[in-house]
């Protein structure tokens, strides 16, 4: 039973950074200073923080970057959690005790327990050569943490909104989203950054935490702008494209009861015709 005291007002911080290439251990130096520096309950960090967006080229050399939930990455992350009373969202490149190998994030509480790990259900290759890399995941779950019920959506998955409903059904009050979203050759998911995070909260009236990576790796620039959007579809809190550092929000979890109340979307569903 997790003895921590329950909140419901949390501070909430999506981690804005660049990754330096092949440094796993300078990626988690600088993403641990920000969680200190930040001071949250919840803190959110990009999308394969602690190295490079490796999936950008096809390389078998890029697998010995994978590790267990037992790894550098998620233990050190759990030691942070334990020093500052964070919950985390970490995300790693999983090496899961069946031999597959995931784009995943682990889900670590304010007393430095990992409650469970989300492995990246939707895995595209447009741009990148994620096929190659990761096998998708098959769950959506909702991890029950002393701060609320909070869900672990990753970069493409948020473009699907069967998965948003999958865990609003299973009760997540916040949804955090670590991303690597970039520019190159002059496209990028921009035009649509705020339209699709706002629309995502709204609709399903729960909170959005969304981190980005920001800088450059190789050819591709990030786009940055991670922002914390609440169940009305309001931006809290948005950084520009090269921030670097902590986006914090105040978050009131009992604010997603009283949307669900004012705004009857759920309740006028139509499941059994879709």
């Amino acid at each position: 039973m997790n003895e921590l005291t329950p909140k419901r007002s949390i501070r909430v911080a999506s981690i804005q950074m660049a990754s330096k290439a092949g440094d796993k251990a300078a990626n988690l130096e600088k993403a641990s200073a920000f969680i200190r520096e930040a001071r949250a309950d919840l803190a959110v960090l990009p999308e394969l923080f602690s190295t490079e967006f490796f999936a950008s080229e096809k390389d078998t050399g890029f697998f010995d970057y994978a590790e267990p939930v037992d790894g550098i990455t998620v233990s050190t992350m759990a030691k942070v959690a334990r020093e500052t009373g964070t919950a985390i969202v970490a995300p790693f490149f999983e090496y899961a005790p069946n031999g597959a190998f995931h784009n995943a994030a682990a889900m670590i509480d304010r007393d430095g327990s990992v409650l469970g790990v989300y492995r990246k259900t939707h895995i595209p290759f447009t741009k990148s050569f994620e096929k190659f890399y990761f096998q998708p995941g098959s769950a959506f779950p909702v991890f029950e943490t002393s701060l609320g019920r909070i869900a672990i959506l990753i970069c493409y998955d948020r473009w699907f909104p069967e998965g948003w409903s999958r865990v609003r059904e299973a009760g997540a009050e916040i949804v955090c989203v670590p991303i690597a979203s970039w520019r190159f050759e002059g496209q990028s998911e921009a035009p649509f950054w705020d339209a699709l995070h706002r629309i995502r909260a709204r609709e399903n009236l729960l909170y959005v935490a969304a981190s980005n990576k920001t800088g450059r790796e190789g050819d591709y620039d990030y786009i940055g702008h991670s922002l914390i959007v609440s169940p009305g579809g309001e931006v809290l809190k948005e950084a520009d494209e090269v921030f670097e550092g902590v986006v914090i929000a105040e978050c009131d979890l009992d604010a997603v009861r009283r949307e669900r109340s004012r705004w009857p979307l759920l309740r006028d569903r139509r499941p059994e015709l879709y």
